[in-house]
């Protein structure tokens, strides 16, 4: 996400929470039986630059939905004047309910937010009319609850550009040892698609990706694969020997 937005000509800044302190766990005092992983809240607002214009939360899990809201909340109180909006599985599945149980919140991004997103902060920025803004759910003055109309799919996701990590990113997990790889202590597993053509009825996929299931084309994961390859057929010889 904050690839595509600066590559539009947004300044962005990212705060993540886990790989930031992601050997670091506590209890959350207004939740008994809550341990959160990650950075605390107060360290994440002291992250936050005092001139953001807009806030954006990642709310991905529906067990996680209770810390999400405490820290929209908190957010709010300590920066009462940026627009916050939420994005991911959860906002996309109960994108009213979240609105109606954390006021502090503005939008819900449904769905792919890469162009929504883009869309709504064109449209923010130039003072219209944010119902025009597909897959984006919010709630009126009045308290309606505005329900988006259509929503979008990517369709090549090859126009995405690359995550933009820092040269410290993928340090912080292969430090505490959160590897996951198959070769090294150095390797970490990444996904190349978006969607799924599945429907489990407890999963929020057909709302999220609407069944539909794409790939990046084999050369924009790897683009040198005949030196990937000739590598891993040495290792397997080596191994072999």
């Amino acid at each position: 996400m904050t690839a595509f937005l600066e590559k539009q000509g947004y300044r962005t800044q990212v705060v993540d929470a886990i790989s930031e302190g992601i050997c670091h766990f506590w209890h959350l005092k207004q939740r008994a039986g809550f341990i959160a992983q990650g950075l605390t809240f107060e360290e994440i607002m002291s992250r936050i630059p005092v001139d953001t214009d807009v806030i954006g939360i990642s709310a991905m899990f529906s067990g996680e939905w209770p810390v999400t809201h405490d820290l929209i909340n908190a957010i709010r109180l300590r920066f009462p004047r940026p627009i916050i909006i939420a994005g991911g599985e959860h906002v996309t599945a109960l994108p009213e309910f979240s609105l109606r149980d954390c006021p502090a919140l503005n939008y819900c991004v449904r769905g792919e937010g890469e162009y929504p997103l883009f869309e709504l902060l064109e449209i923010l920025r130039n003072h219209g009319d944010a119902s025009l803004a597909p897959s984006v759910a919010f709630l009126k003055l009045d308290g309606e609850y505005h329900n988006p109309s259509q929503m979008t799919r990517i369709k090549t996701i090859d126009e995405i550009p690359w995550p933009k990590w820092s040269a410290e990113y993928l340090e912080n997990f292969w430090r505490a040892g959160k590897s996951y790889g198959v070769w090294t202590k150095r390797d970490m597993p990444f996904m190349a698609s978006r969607g799924c053509p599945y429907q489990c009825t407890f999963c929020s996929n057909p709302q999220m990706w609407s069944t539909r299931y794409i790939l990046r084309e084999g050369e924009d994961v790897i683009p040198r694969s005949s030196t990937i390859c000739a590598n891993f057929k040495s290792r397997v010889c080596n191994s072999m020997t």
